[in-house]
């Protein structure tokens, strides 16, 4: 239990790390202007946090 547990909070851990990062991303290019809302840093954030779930099942798929 205690293996399961360590994985799941790897996950977790992983994905604030991405979320964290792609917001940093997205607030350093709004200002620089490369980006004009806050809306551009949702839609980036909704688009990194969908690529990881994407990542994720898939890498639970080749687990079976």
């Amino acid at each position: 239990m205690n293996e399961k547990i360590k994985a799941f909070f790897k996950e977790i851990l992983i994905i604030i790390c991405l979320v964290v990062g792609i917001n940093l991303f997205a607030f350093i290019a709004i200002k620089l202007g490369f980006l004009n809302s806050e809306y551009s840093m949702a839609g980036c954030t909704f688009i990194g946090v969908g690529a990881y779930l994407v990542y994720f099942f898939t890498k639970l798929k080749g687990k079976k």
